[in-house]
């Protein structure tokens, strides 16, 4: 078990107390937020964004300060990492190297372009809730303008927006409907606080009542009732309850320097040689008893006790993915196993069939002279039966008599020989299947990743399992001499999305219906004949982000003939609402559904037309 709180907080942060610490989600309560923001305004308020370091679509590093790229620079430097993953909701000052970029997507994109090379301000958090915003100052010809990154960890619901000074909505990482509708464009509605009181405003009379039906679920019931408050001091007070002690005086004084944003951050860690060897961190705003087989461990900031967590969780789903494809081959061999044993002694079941066989065959040769045939059917005589009766026996009307027999008695042959072969695999398998039950149990107990992968080798070698894992082979780097040289333009948008332009009526079909996916965006000036411009979108995305929108517009605008025109209507659409009707021409298409947007017809990239 590997990063763990002596709490389980979900969106009610409900608690369930335990001798051993267990797991928490999302990781960042309330107030170890309030630490991260706390430390983040003391030492990168007023520090330069350099960049943007994108490490998965809902995770990123910001580098703050002007030293970056600097050998030797005195000036001082700050990694910011934010997570709005759902697994692993969390943001903190990071320490150690920066990790290496990967693809940007449309939000990233967005963001670098805003924001690199501004300001942050403020920090601001709301008050006993998980989420709030990073303000930066970005400096124009026009004056500076500011910028608002809006930070929401809240579970499932996390998300990361971009909000232009007036709470307009720039871009976000989830566009959201119903009574919060984040599109682009729209006012920014900041979370439901709900009906949960604050932890400071706490009456004791409400106290009491809480505490009435004894100390079992006091926790659960605290965190029902309080907005904010951590899920490891909640267990802490009831086990003080527990314990005969009254907590409200320890309560009340954590919920007064909470609301100060007074907090004391400790780290708790598995002592050496304790019954858990797996890395784990146990985080709390306060104080508290060590569960028993953990030690106190002192972090030299909020930052370092939060990475330290966040590596922790990080190890852990790791750690958890191997469990689940090994416990998943168990399962695997184990239901194939079962279903052998039952077909194998179905088929013992059948044990009479060879002398059932051998029977029918010799009565059908004994009766050859007098054998009266009828379809598949044959009425022959019964050497077996004393009182001198007949058999009806079904055949393949294919065949002669004699043949039928021959067949029978093949059958016969074959049924006996493979009575010995089902006796050995039934064996096999009525040995094999207790030993991975067994081995399945095993695997749920270790709490390594190596423990994991020795109980793999010793599977593999008793012959009990076999994992391949392929590697995913590498794609060779395209060259000049292998690339196809396609009949169409392509540039790069603002968002770092691919737009293609076709060159004339064959090309314009080539692009539409065999180089576009069906959920590319496509666009075409209304009414009037010009080039079909596709917006690459493999990410799926339901709406385009503003910048490549108005950039793919400009495009079909200006390689149209109304070129001349002040605006002009283009039409918007995914690919698969465009259809090629029967006997128009080359370029002619017809589009059922689509929006429009009135565009200048202007190229939009810096170059010579």
């Amino acid at each position: 078990m590997v990063g763990r709180s002596l709490a389980r907080a979900g969106g009610g942060q409900t608690v369930e107390c335990a001798q051993s610490p267990e797991r928490v989600l999302p990781p960042m309560d309330n107030l170890l937020l309030e630490a991260a923001i706390h430390e983040i305004r003391r030492e990168a308020v007023g520090l330069p964004l350099h960049r943007f370091v994108p490490e998965a679509p809902a995770r990123l590093t910001l580098l703050l300060g002007a030293g970056w790229g600097v050998p030797g620079s005195a000036e001082v430097c700050r990694r910011l990492f934010v997570s709005v993953d759902p697994s692993l909701p969390i943001l903190h000052l990071a320490r150690g190297r920066t990790p290496s970029p990967s693809a940007p997507t449309p939000f990233q994109g967005l963001l670098a372009r805003e924001l690199e090379g501004s300001r942050l301000v403020t920090v601001e958090k709301e008050r006993w809730e998980r989420w709030g915003a990073f303000s930066f100052e970005v400096a124009g010809a026009a004056g500076a303008r500011l910028r608002r990154l809006v930070f929401e960890l809240l579970g499932a619901r996390c998300n990361l927006l971009l909000l232009a000074e007036d709470g307009t909505i720039l871009g976000h990482l989830h566009e959201t409907t119903g009574i919060r509708a984040l599109g682009v464009g729209a006012r920014y509605v900041p979370p439901a606080a709900g009906d949960r009181t604050p932890p400071d405003t706490l009456a004791e009379p409400e106290w009491r009542a809480l505490l009435a039906p004894g100390p079992a679920g006091l926790a659960r019931r605290l965190g029902k009732r309080l907005r904010g408050m951590s899920p490891a001091l909640l267990a802490e007070i009831e086990r003080d309850a527990a314990a005969g002690e009254d907590p409200w005086d320890r309560f009340r004084g954590w919920a007064a320097r909470a609301a100060a944003g007074d907090l004391d951050l400790r780290g708790y860690v598995p002592a050496a040689g304790g019954p858990d060897p797996a890395p784990a961190v146990l985080l709390a705003p306060f104080p508290i008893s060590a569960p028993a087989g953990w030690r106190e461990e002192r972090f030299a900031s909020a930052g370092e006790a939060l990475q330290a967590f966040r590596e922790a969780h990080e190890a852990d789903l790791a750690l958890s993915s191997v469990r689940a494809s090994l416990e998943r081959e168990i399962a695997r061999e184990i239901a194939r196993l079962e279903r052998l044993e039952a077909g194998l002694a179905r088929d013992l079941a059948r044990e009479g069939e060879a002398e059932e066989l051998q029977r029918q065959g010799t009565i059908l040769l004994a009766g050859l002279s007098q054998a009266r045939v009828a379809g598949d059917q044959v009425v022959v005589p019964d050497p077996f039966d004393a009182a001198g009766g007949v058999q009806t026996l079904t055949i393949d009307p294919r065949f002669s008599l004699q043949e039928n027999a021959a067949r029978l008695f093949h059958r016969a042959r074959r049924s006996r020989r493979g009575r010995d072969t089902v006796l050995r695999r039934l064996a096999e398998a009525q040995e094999r299947l207790p030993r991975l039950r067994a081995a399945a149990a095993e695997i749920a107990s270790h709490s390594t990743r190596a423990a994991l992968e020795a109980a793999e080798a010793r599977l593999g070698r008793a012959g009990l399992l076999r994992i391949v894992r392929r590697a995913r082979p590498k794609k060779a780097a395209p060259t000049l001499a292998a690339a196809p040289i396609l009949p169409v333009r392509a540039y790069t948008s603002a968002d770092g999305m691919e737009i293609l332009i076709g060159k004339g009526g064959r090309e314009n079909d080539l692009l539409t219906f065999k180089i576009a996916a069906p959920h590319d965006f496509w666009m075409h000036a209304s009414g009037h004949a010009g080039a079909h411009v596709v917006v690459r979108n493999p990410q799926k995305l339901k709406q385009l982000p503003q910048a490549t929108l108005f950039q793919a517009a400009r495009l079909a605008a200006f390689h149209s003939k109304a070129r001349g025109a002040g605006q002009v209507e283009v039409i918007v659409t995914q690919r698969r609402q465009v259809k090629k009707g029967k006997k128009l021409p080359p370029g002619m298409v017809r589009v059922q559904r689509h929006t429009s947007v009135q565009v200048p017809p202007t190229h939009p990239f810096d170059e010579e037309v």
